[in-house]
């Protein structure tokens, strides 16, 4: 027994444009015997009504008889040619009886197939929620589209828009492709404006060059990865929490007279400026060395690293002078050698460069003018040189203004004063420079010989630096 038929599709009435005599659609359905799916030749009958239920069938196919017809796993596919004149307008029902069996309920045959089409529509398939297949007969969208091929420069693809010869759009499943008459065209979107928004997938990736894109935006190639043009100025800006947050930083160039390409950080006001001098900046946007930095400059290192500043001569990579900061937490500045520079008050054409006077300690020193005082004097050091001087190995230097004068003597030194007395136990009054030197706190032991890469920072070229000390040593001899 007949228990059930369930409609696929209904592809819209066909009608001849040459006579306009005939509709003819495409019933797909679902056929069961004893509630499963029917299988085999059957014998079948289509009647048209203008009512779900009784009345008198409008028209028939075949118009005498029965059609035998296929069916395979319930899948029931025939097409039904009727009159124009059934179908003009109002609700149609259409009766199936299989094998003298009168199905039920009848189908209603949706305002859909009254759709006018040319007889080229073959392949076209709307099912019941208005769904459209073109080499799909079971459409899954609005639009379906099937039966196409890979797209590419002179053929292929699902749909085209434009003229072959012409510049033209291809889509295939997984392909949108600019052309123009064979060759690679320009595909744009919306060239004459409007937002354009890509999305894709839950994470939104966007990849241009990539299949896998790994970011919003992910750009692969080997030159040329992005081009950013501007009328007279452009720059990107940054809105870490969100735009309605307001900008918090931008890199590009601000201005249409600016030439400084500037990265800066508006939280806080820091601002690195690369000039068209050359030059670098940092809180300025005018350097006029390689490295300009208004407010301070700190150095730091990774734990385990030496905080280490090196100069090295133009064409060599040998440190000749550098600064750093040791093991013990102490700064440290060596070169060749240290000066200071004045400018010549006699001569403003010239500089005069004194140089430090060097040894093998960490020393220290005072000066001063004392009065001998009936042969005594007591010299009392200022606290400052008390707090960093070591007593021990402190030495005095004693110097008589007087030519009656029958030399001077340390009677008693340390820290808390310096009594000196004239020889003989004189008894003069005169005046005497006096300077004293220790060695500094903490610095008793230092050893003014190390080895030459004691505090070289951990990426120095020591092969480099090695053959430089060598030319060294050679042009000293």
């Amino acid at each position: 027994m007949f228990t059930r038929v369930s409609v696929v599709a209904i592809v819209g009435l066909v009608i001849s444009l040459a006579s306009a005599q005939n509709s003819t659609f495409n019933f797909q359905a679902n056929l069961q015997k004893f509630g499963l799916p029917a299988n085999g030749s059957f014998e079948m009958a289509f009647h048209v009504y203008s009512v779900a239920t009784g009345g008198v069938a409008l028209q028939s196919f075949p118009t005498t008889g029965t059609l035998s017809i296929n069916v395979t796993n319930g899948r029931l596919d025939v097409e039904l040619t009727y009159s124009t004149a059934v179908f003009s307008g109002p609700d149609r029902f259409l009766e199936i009886v299989v094998d003298g069996t009168v199905l039920s309920p009848r189908v209603k045959l949706n305002p859909t197939p009254y759709s006018i089409f040319s007889q080229n529509t073959r392949g076209v398939v709307v099912d019941a929620s208005n769904r459209v297949g073109i080499g799909q007969t079971a459409p899954a969208n609005r639009l379906h589209l099937g039966g196409g091929s890979d797209a590419s420069l002179t053929g292929g693809g699902f749909l085209q828009i434009g003229n072959t010869g012409l510049t033209n759009v291809v889509f295939d499943d997984n392909e949108i492709m600019g052309r123009n008459n064979g060759a690679a065209g320009f595909l744009h979107l919306n060239n004459d404006g409007g937002t354009l928004v890509l999305t894709g997938g839950s994470a939104g990736f966007v990849g241009v060059g990539t299949p896998n894109p790994q970011a919003k935006l992910h750009v692969k190639s080997n030159a040329d990865v992005l081009n950013l043009e501007g009328s007279d100025h452009c720059y990107i800006q940054f809105y870490p929490d969100s735009f309605g947050a307001g900008r918090k930083g931008w890199l590009g160039y601000p201005t249409a007279t600016s030439n400084v390409l500037t990265l800066a950080n508006e939280i806080g006001g820091t601002s690195v400026a690369l000039a068209s001098n050359g030059g670098v900046g940092i809180f300025t946007s005018t350097p006029n060395r390689r490295l300009t930095v208004w407010d301070t400059l700190s150095v730091e290192a990774s734990p385990g690293f030496i905080p280490f500043v090196g100069v090295v001569r133009p064409g060599n990579v040998a440190y000749e002078a550098f600064m750093y900061v040791d093991t013990n937490g102490e700064g440290v500045v060596a070169a060749d050698r240290k000066s200071f520079r004045e400018i010549n008050p006699d001569d403003p054409e010239t500089d005069i460069w004194y140089v430090s006077i060097e040894g093998p300690e960490a020393a220290m020193y005072v000066r001063g003018t004392a009065c001998l005082v009936n042969g005594r004097a007591v010299i009392d050091l200022p606290q400052h040189f008390r707090s960093l001087a070591s007593e021990n190995g402190m030495t005095v230097q004693l110097t008589p203004l007087s030519m009656d004068s029958k030399g001077l003597a340390v009677v008693q030194k340390s820290l808390n004063g310096v009594v000196v007395g004239e020889l003989g136990n004189g008894q003069g009054n005169y005046d005497f420079d006096w300077e004293v030197k220790a060695v500094r706190r903490k610095h008793e032991n230092y050893e003014p010989v190390k080895r030459w890469d004691e505090y070289m920072p951990a990426d120095a070229k020591r092969e480099i630096e090695w053959e430089e000390r060598l030319r060294k040593v050679k042009n000293r001899q």
